[in-house]
């Protein structure tokens, strides 16, 4: 392990969280990026999401679909349509939670903030007949500050991590900057290719809130 070679426990406390974290962003985000990717994963994550944050069952009033990105290869998003359910669509695992977001916020004025209680949806939901459909003009949506990191999220528990990265799926961010295993490919470069010996490792190395300075 880390710990065992380099004796980095900051890198310890922070891999369960953060690689959980990001295996969940990816099932919704990254494994979406292209259109090959599995449909059934991207429905599945986004149906999990709305079950989380809203309420186990809620997530059958809504239809969800994975649909084709525009000729450009942008993502894209529609709500709405005929049937008994409330369509949701979208090219990717982000866009299909953004059209989710796009529901919520404009159809039920409510919204989802970082760390406030979740809202609650009403019972009846309100049907879009009429479809909506909106078209992404760039590939990515950036976030973070690196700085962030280690102000606030070195300490985050899963809890907070599962919380965060379901409000930057429901934003449309798909590329938001991840620290995880730096320190072990510095270490490990450090090591192997300049033959810094373990005890400077431990001497360089600062705990996880300075990891970005």
């Amino acid at each position: 392990t880390v710990q065992e070679r380099v004796k980095i426990p900051r890198m310890v406390r922070l891999t369960p969280c953060i690689s959980r974290a990001l295996a969940l962003f990816l099932v919704v985000t990254f494994s979406a990026v292209e259109g090959s990717a599995v449909p059934d994963g991207r429905v599945a994550a986004v149906a999990q999401l709305i079950s989380r944050r809203f309420g186990a069952g809620v997530e059958e009033k809504f239809d969800l679909e994975i649909i084709p990105k525009n000729a450009k290869g942008m993502d894209v998003l529609e709500i709405g349509g005929p049937g008994p359910k409330i369509r949701l669509a979208g090219s990717s695992g982000t866009a299909l939670a953004s059209a989710l977001y796009w529901y919520i916020k404009t159809v039920l004025k409510r919204q989802v903030s970082w760390d406030a209680k979740d809202p609650q949806l009403p019972t009846t939901l309100p049907i879009i007949n009429a479809k909506v459909r909106m078209e992404r003009m760039t590939k990515y949506s950036y976030y973070q500050n690196v700085c962030t990191v280690s102000y606030s999220m070195w300490s985050w528990s899963w809890a907070q991590w599962e919380r965060h990265l379901d409000w930057m799926a429901l934003n449309g961010i798909n590329l938001p900057l991840a620290f995880t295993g730096q320190e072990y490919i510095w270490a490990t470069v450090f090591r192997d290719h300049f033959g810094i010996s373990e005890q400077g490792l431990d001497d360089f190395f600062s705990g996880a809130p300075f990891l970005a300075w």
